[in-house]
Parts: C-alpha cells; structure tokens; sequence
C-alpha cells in the first residue's frame, strides 16, 4: 500500500467513496475516490484477490474502471462494513483499500491452498506405497546365487510375497486410498467429465466436505449467501443468474441448470399450467426458474424433503419476490401427494416437475393418479432421466398407452456427461394403473 499508515474511515465517510481502478494504474489493490463527472459511484475489485465475488450487482460506467458493480450508499457502506478495510491515504484525491477478507470470509486462496494440501497428501501416500512396494522386493544381490536351484529361488519369492502379505495392513489401505483419491481427481477434474460416477463422486464426496470444514457453512448456504449479495431484491430472473455463475464457477451443484432450464422454460411457456407441482426443491433454484413464468394467478407448489433445504428454498422464493405464486412444502413426496386435494386445494395438477430422488419417479407418479391429481393432457416433466437415471420409469411410460412421451437430450448441470429431461403427457386412463 502507498501513502501514509493505516486508518479506518467512520461508516459516514464512507458513503462519500467509490471503489475504482483507473485506467492506465498497475492492477493492484482498489482504489477510492471521487467518481467522475456524472458517473455512478462503483465498486472495483482487484482482479485475483480472494474473497467474495462483487461483480455482480450492474456493470459499471466509470470511465477507466477495468470491472466493477453499480453500488446504491446502503450497498457501499455493508459491503465495506462487512468485509471489513483498512484505508490509506496515497495522495490528495484517491484513497487505497485492503480488504480483509479473513475477517469474514474464508478466501478463495484459503480455500485453494487447503486443496494443494490434500494433493501432496495423497501424492505422499502414492509415493510412500511405492517406495515400500519396492522396498519388498529390493535385496541384495548376493542374497540369491546365480547357482541356486531353481527350488530355493522359487522359495525365496513366495518369503517376498509372504513379506509383502504381512506389511501393515493399514499402509495398503492407505496406498490403496491414496491411489484411488489420485484417480478419481483426475477423472473428475479432466476432460473426461463424461465419467459421470467419478464427477459427481469427487463433487459430493470429497470436495464438498473439503469446502464445507474450510468455509465453517453448508454448500446451500454459501449459495444462499452468493444469491444475497449479487442478485437483486425481487428479481427473480437475477437470482437464476446468480446460481447458475455461482455453480458454474465456484462449486457444482444439483440444479436442473441453465442448458436443461432452457428446456423447462420452453415447456412451460407452452403448457402455461396453472397449477404446477414440482418433486424436490434442492435450493429453489428450478422453483424460481419456473415460478418466474407463471401467468398471473398461476401458483407452484414444490415439496422438499431435507428441512435444510426447504429453508434455504423459502429464503430464496421470497427474495425472488414469488412468495405469493411459491408454496414450499416440507415432507416427503409419498405422505404430502395424498394430502393435496383436501389440504392444499389442489383440483387436479396441470404440470408436474420430477426432480428429487430418480427412484421415487415412478411410484409418486402412479400415486399422483391414484390420487385424481392427473388429468388428461397433464405434463409430467422428469429431470436427470439419463444420469443419474431413471430407467424403471422411461420403460414404464414409454411401454404404456396412457402416456405419450418425448425425450429432450442434454447434459448433467454445469458439465459435459450426457443427460436428459423426458415429457410424458398423461393420456388418461386406458389401461391398468400399476405395472
């Protein structure tokens, strides 16, 4: 930092700063100062430095500014609050800012070294088994004359493999870890993200746990917190953007996506459903997508098993603004379907959205007709059809008269292992109601 020592400007003062990189300066730590003549005041952070990601607010038009995000006062002064600064004076007119990160927010570097730890700890583990393996086999030559029988040879090499049999059994357990976590990072992390078993897998079971100790919070709250600061209040269409960078970006996750969003979008606009049921709300990433365009009067009711979720869905519908069209349900699909009719005032359902567990597909939608909750011309839209799958259900629907199908092929959210969404229009009852 340039200029004189340390200070921390009165929340007051800070109102009257605007964040900017001036074009033609080293790209370094943000700078304060006045805007322009007639430009908003904006927030520019360096590029690369750890900690939340702050461009996503309005794109800026400051005039020499590299990036940045169009800040209200309210916006400036619990941004610079929260992240807590420290503000040098470096000449008359500008101002230099260091952000604390760490105050707050576990950075993305804190992160990312956390991960450089794991690689050399299973790189050790790799090469410790190896070392040992051929530690096994590694004798001096004089142990075994040229003139040996082939008997004593032969003896000798089973005493090798006994030696190696009797090593500690938790050092080939931990080789065989290590060999595997080696493996299943570099599937996951390639271009060969068409395994879909190991993407998912180092996703969910490796570094989501990872993330989750290092940052102290849930990958659904980080979402939650990522959809807060950078979307807009009651802008429903800013909240989907906000995940699908997020998700993208910085962590995988289960949401039907932009590519397959498009699909739904499309559907939805042509059913235009007044009543939509959708199975498993996650985060509410698909609830808002849809809710967004539902014609006025229209309504969504979406069921979540995880209360977690549910929570963190309900927070995200009513910062969307569609607290009024959105109904979160808790419970689990197979108690709640039975209850809609007379609890819910559900008549029968234009649409319904499959996107919970791939086996409860096909027993919740032969529950929804036991229940009358279908009619002639109903929509059932199935996410995830192909991966992870859900073959009990296409074979069901495609092999029986009362359903008329279609398939839309795609991809897994926010990857390249194939996947797809089936429409299966309900025909009405022709036939046996269980397979």
């Amino acid at each position: 930092m340039q200029g004189g020592g340390n200070l921390r400007p009165p929340l007051g003062e800070l109102s009257d700063l605007t964040v900017a990189l001036p074009k033609g300066r080293a790209v370094g730590a943000p700078v304060l100062g006045p805007p322009a003549q007639g430009a908003p005041w904006v927030v520019s952070p360096r590029r690369g430095l750890p900690g939340p990601d702050l461009e996503g607010f309005l794109p800026a038009r400051l005039p020499g500014s590299v990036s940045g995000s169009v800040l209200g006062p309210r916006h400036r002064v619990k941004l610079l609050a929260d992240l807590g600064c420290q503000v040098a004076e470096s000449s008359p007119d500008f101002y230099t800012v260091q952000a604390l990160w760490e105050l707050r927010y576990p950075s993305q570097l804190q992160v990312q070294q956390g991960l450089w730890y794991l690689n050399g700890i299973l790189l050790f583990i790799f090469l410790y088994l190896c070392v040992t393996l051929i530690s096994f086999f590694h004798q001096p030559r004089e142990s075994i004359k040229v003139a040996q029988p082939l008997s004593t040879a032969a003896e000798h090499s089973r005493d090798k493999v006994t030696q190696m049999l009797e090593a500690p059994p938790l050092l080939l357990v931990a080789g065989g870890v290590g060999l595997a976590l080696l493996a299943l990072r570099w599937l996951a992390t390639t271009d060969l993200q068409f395994f879909g078993r190991a993407f998912i897998g180092w996703n969910e079971f490796i570094m989501k746990p990872i993330r989750n100790l290092l940052m102290g919070s849930s990958k659904e709250q980080r979402i939650l917190q990522h959809v807060l600061q950078h979307a807009v209040a009651g802008d429903p269409q800013s909240v989907v953007a906000a995940i699908d960078s997020y998700s993208l970006e910085k962590e995988w996750a289960m949401h039907v996506g932009e590519k397959k969003g498009q699909i739904v979008d499309r559907v939805l606009r042509e059913q235009q459903p007044s009543v939509l049921l959708e199975l498993g709300a996650y985060c509410g990433y698909s609830a808002v997508r849809m809710a967004r365009l539902l014609l006025p009067g229209a309504r969504l009711l979406t069921i979540e098993f995880n209360p977690d979720y549910a929570a963190i869905t309900q927070r995200m519908v009513e910062f969307a603004g569609l607290q009024d069209k959105v109904t979160v349900v808790l419970g689990a699909s197979q108690d709640i379907i039975p209850q809609l009719k007379k609890k819910y005032d559900v008549d029968t359902l234009d649409m319904v959205f499959l996107d919970h567990w791939k086996d409860r597909y096909l027993p919740d939608m032969l529950l929804l007709e036991e229940c009358g909750l279908l009619r002639e011309g109903t929509v059932l839209l199935a996410d995830n059809v192909i991966y992870p799958g859900a073959p009990d259900f296409l074979e069901y629907v495609r092999g029986n008269s009362r359903f008329e199908c279609s398939h839309f092929s795609s991809y897994l959210e926010y990857s390249k292992v194939v996947d797809g969404l089936e429409k299966v229009v309900y025909k009405g009852l022709s036939g046996p109601a269980r397979p």
